[in-house]
Protein backbone atom coordinates (compact mmCIF):
# COMPACT_ATOMS: atom_id res chain seq x y z
CA UNK A 1 0.00 0.00 0.00
CA UNK A 2 1.92 3.47 -1.28
CA UNK A 3 2.15 5.84 1.26
CA UNK A 4 -0.74 8.67 0.03
CA UNK A 5 -3.44 5.54 0.02
CA UNK A 6 -2.44 4.88 3.81
CA UNK A 7 -3.15 8.62 4.40
CA UNK A 8 -5.83 8.51 2.52
CA UNK A 9 -7.31 5.25 4.26
CA UNK A 10 -6.60 6.91 8.04
CA UNK A 11 -8.59 10.32 7.02
CA UNK A 12 -11.79 8.33 5.89
CA UNK A 13 -11.56 6.60 8.96
CA UNK A 14 -11.10 2.64 7.47
CA UNK A 15 -7.82 1.08 9.19
CA UNK A 16 -7.31 -2.18 8.56
CA UNK A 17 -5.78 -4.98 10.83
CA UNK A 18 -2.34 -4.47 10.18
CA UNK A 19 -0.65 -0.93 9.41
CA UNK A 20 2.09 -0.13 7.02
CA UNK A 21 4.91 -0.38 9.30
CA UNK A 22 3.76 -3.71 10.72
CA UNK A 23 3.44 -5.27 6.81
CA UNK A 24 6.35 -3.32 5.68
CA UNK A 25 8.53 -3.83 8.82
CA UNK A 26 9.43 -0.57 8.82
CA UNK A 27 10.44 0.94 12.67
CA UNK A 28 7.42 2.53 13.78
CA UNK A 29 8.40 6.02 14.65
CA UNK A 30 9.25 8.57 12.03
CA UNK A 31 7.93 6.30 9.79
CA UNK A 32 5.60 9.35 8.24
CA UNK A 33 7.23 12.70 8.91
CA UNK A 34 5.84 16.26 7.21
CA UNK A 35 8.97 17.76 6.80
CA UNK A 36 7.21 20.77 4.59
CA UNK A 37 6.67 22.79 7.77
CA UNK A 38 10.92 22.76 8.75
CA UNK A 39 11.75 23.35 5.13
CA UNK A 40 9.66 26.47 5.16
CA UNK A 41 10.81 27.59 8.18
CA UNK A 42 14.60 27.04 7.20
CA UNK A 43 13.97 29.02 4.21
CA UNK A 44 12.55 31.96 6.22
CA UNK A 45 15.75 32.03 8.43
CA UNK A 46 17.86 32.00 4.97
CA UNK A 47 15.83 34.87 3.65
CA UNK A 48 15.91 36.61 6.81
CA UNK A 49 19.91 36.31 7.29
CA UNK A 50 20.48 37.58 3.49
CA UNK A 51 17.87 40.51 4.18
CA UNK A 52 19.90 41.43 7.03
CA UNK A 53 23.44 40.74 5.79
CA UNK A 54 22.89 42.90 2.30
CA UNK A 55 21.03 45.71 4.91
CA UNK A 56 24.67 45.97 7.03
CA UNK A 57 26.36 45.90 3.47
CA UNK A 58 24.57 48.69 2.57
CA UNK A 59 24.73 50.52 6.03
CA UNK A 60 28.70 49.94 5.77
CA UNK A 61 28.89 51.70 2.08
CA UNK A 62 26.30 54.73 3.11
CA UNK A 63 28.60 55.49 6.75
CA UNK A 64 31.82 55.56 4.39
CA UNK A 65 30.84 57.69 1.73
CA UNK A 66 28.91 60.27 4.41
CA UNK A 67 32.32 59.81 6.45
CA UNK A 68 34.37 60.04 3.30
CA UNK A 69 32.36 63.86 2.04
CA UNK A 70 32.47 65.11 5.79
CA UNK A 71 35.26 67.83 6.07
CA UNK A 72 38.23 67.15 8.02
Amino acid sequence: MAINDYHRRVQRGSWEEQSDTQVLGLPPQGVFVDHRGSRRRLLAALGVLVAVTLTAWLAIIVVSVVIAAAPS
